[in-house]
């Protein structure tokens, strides 16, 4: 018997919640009225989860841009420290500035992390070019509306 997939993406909202109370993240971005939600993710899975098997969520800010924080989780089971599976997170900064929130965390907002991983600019140009797919849609839906 293995995990179900709802379970993984319940275990790396739990382990980005810790990340952001032990990093300040949450707390800051409180403190200066300003709100992340998340605008995308993906999920790789990789190799299954067991009943009972031991894993730990780790998570790290892998790259910043805009309005835009992307959080890598990976979660590893503890037995045989293999990546079980691979959550990219974009989180998206609302009423706020991100170099605010960075600044509150004693971050330099020039100082993101270079170069920007492959998967992480794939995952970028993903959201990009399904944004500009998207409002092209509504678009022509809204002029079709209008010329009825």
């Amino acid at each position: 018997i293995h995990m179900n997939n709802v379970k993984y993406l319940r275990a790396f909202e739990f382990g980005r919640a810790a990340f952001g109370i032990k990093n300040g993240l949450w707390r800051n971005a409180r403190v200066l009225k300003a709100h992340l939600l998340i605008s995308a993710q993906v999920v790789r899975y990789r190799r299954p989860v067991t009943l009972f098997q031991a894993f730990e969520i780790h998570s790290k800010v892998v790259h910043w841009e805009d309005r835009d924080i992307f959080i890598e989780q990976q979660m590893i089971t503890v037995n045989d420290n293999f990546v079980r599976a691979v959550c990219l997170v974009k989180m998206t900064l609302v009423d706020g500035t991100l170099n605010d929130l960075l600044a509150s965390l004693d971050v330099d907002p020039s100082s993101k992390p270079t170069p920007v991983p492959r998967d992480i600019q794939l995952f970028i140009d993903y959201n990009r070019a399904s944004s500009a797919r998207l409002n092209a849609q509504r678009d022509k839906l809204q002029n079709t509306k209008r010329s009825d």
